[in-house]
């Protein structure tokens, strides 16, 4: 499958890149589409030129924009929405993002379903999208070391056990993480929750799993309507799924989570509750 074999690529260094900051907006144009469970596909974009390359630092997003008519504007509306990208950073001439797609009455809170995801999902091959990056307020330079972005102060934190609490395509940032400290060798701990509804939402789960087996992390998946045969975490991310699964309390270590709004709150809870400080827990 030509998923895993791209992923897979070493990563030499973090290139330079076509990206120019969140305010220069580019044109990618849809070049694939490869549907990996019922309601998520991975979307292919390539740029311009095939030696260009994307230079997004790890930890990092990108910004879509798109026109799209709404019920509020019929005439369109300019929207914008933040992906991380999983395929490999030195990949030249295109990069690809796997995007959960919220159709309409898919969810009783959001019954008209995700503006931007079904405008994606509408795309053409050959159609084109505005991109611009890089967003967000943490950047990887290796070593354990992160910055991150406070107000107008930038925060130097080192961390040998690093935790990965993730829900549905909020693995995306985590994935980045992780396919690059398996390709540089980090002497750094890393542990995984990973929740999801059902067993095919498992996003990436092939190439997690050879991590796994080469020991670059330790990973926990818990799901909300699981098979009969499953064996590991069932129901909501939980006090003892994090006290089990998660490095403790210490000044060597951060919590990072990433997922729905509600999951957020809620995983947030659970950590200030066992111990963890404001300090060590970080939304990506």
């Amino acid at each position: 499958m030509w998923l895993l074999r791209l992923l897979r690529k070493p990563i030499s260094s973090i290139p330079s890149g076509i990206l120019q900051g969140p305010e220069k907006y580019f044109k990618v144009k849809l070049s694939e589409v490869l549907p990996i469970s019922d309601n998520t596909k991975i979307f292919r974009f390539e740029f311009p030129e095939d030696t260009q390359q994307l230079g997004l630092p790890i930890c990092k997003h990108l910004l879509f924009k798109a026109k799209i008519s709404t019920k509020k504007h019929p005439e369109g509306e300019e929207v914008i929405r933040k992906y991380t990208p999983t395929s490999n950073i030195n990949e030249k001439g295109y990069f690809e993002v796997p995007i959960k797609i919220y159709y309409k009455n898919s969810h009783p809170e959001f019954p008209d379903g995700g503006i931007f995801t079904q405008f994606l999902d509408a795309m053409k091959i050959g159609d084109s999208l505005d991109i611009s990056g890089p967003s967000g307020k943490i950047i990887y330079v290796g070593d354990g070391i992160f910055k991150i972005q406070q107000g107008e102060e930038e925060i130097i934190k080192k961390a040998r056990n690093i935790g990965l609490i993730a829900g549905g395509t909020g693995i995306t940032p985590c994935f980045q993480f992780l396919q690059y400290c398996a390709s540089q060798n980090e002497n750094v701990n890393i542990s995984l929750l990973y929740a999801n509804k059902t067993e095919n939402d498992i996003l990436l789960r092939p190439i997690i799993e050879e991590y796994v087996a080469e020991q670059v992390i330790s990973s926990y998946y818990i799901l909300e309507k699981p098979p009969d045969n499953w064996n590991m975490g069932i129901g909501l991310v939980s006090e003892e799924h994090i006290r089990e699964r998660m490095p403790p309390p210490d000044k060597e270590t951060l919590i990072f989570h990433c997922g729905p709004r509600a999951m957020n709150l809620h995983v947030r809870k659970l950590l200030t509750d066992i111990g963890y400080s404001e300090s060590m827990i970080v939304k990506f």
